[in-house]
This record gives structure tokens, sequence and C-alpha cells, in this order.
């Protein structure tokens, strides 16, 4: 019986996270700016220009901001639309660089070591 209940509280807890994710994926506002590909979950049409970017809504995202060479760049995007997209990836990378970074402990002593109390105060 708790290996049952185990088990269902487990396939709650991914379907719950599943729709979660779809919901976020579904909510992104890049898709105001691109046309899901019938038949094909990660294909995304440009609505400005066309070019169907074959990756998700993130390389999508790249073809409008045209910050990288391995996504062709949108020929037609709106100035403000570009700059709202390549504003949400600096703070996405910020935050990435943040989490990474790595904390300095210069002044950090073993409490079961003596301390020179001199050295405490300097």
């Amino acid at each position: 019986m708790i290996r049952l209940s185990i088990t269902l509280l487990i396939h709650v807890l991914i379907t719950a996270t599943f729709l979660e994710v779809a919901s976020k994926r579904e909510t992104d506002p890049c898709w105001a700016y691109g046309t899901k590909i019938e038949g094909n979950s990660q294909w995304v049409q440009c609505n400005f220009c066309s070019f169907v970017s074959r990756g998700g809504i993130t390389r999508h995202k790249h073809h409008l901001v045209g910050d990288t060479a391995q996504v062709a760049k949108c020929s037609r995007v709106q100035a403000e639309v570009k700059a709202f997209f390549k504003e949400d990836f600096d703070k996405k990378k910020q935050a990435k660089e943040a989490m990474n970074s790595i904390p300095h402990f210069d002044n950090v002593f073993d409490l079961d070591e003596e301390v020179d109390e001199d050295k405490l105060n300097t």
C-alpha cells in the first residue's frame, strides 16, 4: 500500500511539473512573433519574415535578436522587439554567471584551530 502511494505521488509530481513547464512554454512572449508549424513542435515560423526556425522558441528568439551566426538573422524585426529579447538574454546570462560564480573565502578560518586574535582585528 505504501509503495503504491509513493508511486502515485511521484506520478502526480511529474505530471504537475510537466504541465507547469508546458504552460510556461505556451505563455512565452516570443510566441507573439512566431507561429508553431503543425506536425513539428520544434519548428517556428517568424511573423516578420516567414523564416522557419528549426529548434524551438529559444532558437526563434536568437533569430529575432540576430546575436549568433548559427541562426539566420531576421531582416524585418522591429527594433523594440529585438531590444526586448536581447535584454532578456542578457539578464539570463547575468543570472547564470552569478549562480556559477565561486564565492571567495579569503577571511575564513577553521574553528578547530587556535586563532591569533591580532589577525582577526586586522
